[in-house]
């Protein structure tokens, strides 16, 4: 019998799944010892790098469901965002997430589109590194970057993500997981629907758990 369907392609939940497996695969190995001014290990830089970039994009998924469940509600201003972090600014411009989310999207920005520091750094006796210089191609960046990272540091200046790519770590995951699942929550209620994320089952360590449980381990494996 011939049935006819539609449906909206968002994929957002779909990148649950491979998130947790770029963590697990992270996680195997405990973290460096050194002061890793610098650079951290290939590894390490590579992991913390997707699963990043893949929160983002997860995020960016969610935020387009919501642009299409309230299109009747949203002003015309709103209509016309074409950016996911602006369109959550213009949803929620009071809340402290759009601080800390900028903060995520400039490291989206430093990883995905490959922004160039030229680095010196000093080893000392115990071969942590120290960084002398840094000096960022004066083509990147943008005026979020410009309000959000302290350039002393080459951290971001609420949430201390490192913005130097080849200094992404796991500390970076905790941080940009913890801010995006907050700002699941938020979107949720915002469109009176139960996405019931949290509820949802992944496989992590040989075990099928919750998501939200499965995030706050992770969390807290990566903080340590």
């Amino acid at each position: 019998m011939h049935t006819s369907h539609n449906f909206v392609t968002v994929v957002g939940s779909d990148y649950f799944q491979p998130i947790v497996v770029l963590c697990e695969a992270l996680l195997r190995k405990k973290p460096d010892p050194l002061e890793l001014d610098a650079m951290t290990s290939p590894r390490e830089q590579g992991y913390a790098s997707s699963i990043c970039l893949l929160a983002v994009v997860c995020f960016e998924s969610f935020m387009r469901r919501v642009r299409y469940l309230k299109k009747k509600d949203l002003t015309q201003r709103q209509r016309q965002e074409k950016s996911m972090l602006g369109l959550f600014r213009k949803l929620f411009s009071v809340h402290r997430l759009t601080c800390t989310l900028a903060e995520i999207f400039v490291l989206r920005d430093a990883i995905a589109h490959g922004q160039f520091w030229e680095v010196s750094y000093d080893l000392d006796e115990k071969w942590n590194q120290h960084v002398t210089q840094a000096i960022r191609d004066s083509i990147d960046g943008d005026t979020k970057f410009e309000a959000t990272v302290d350039l002393s540091t080459r951290k971001t200046r609420k949430l201390g993500l490192n913005v130097l790519p080849s200094r992404v770590n796991r500390t970076d995951v905790a941080k940009v997981l913890d801010t995006i699942f907050e700002a699941f929550r938020l979107l949720q209620k915002e469109v009176h629907e139960d996405w019931r994320t949290d509820k949802m089952i992944v496989g992590f360590r040989g075990q099928r758990m919750e998501l939200a449980k499965c995030v706050d381990t992770i969390k807290a494996d990566c903080s340590a």
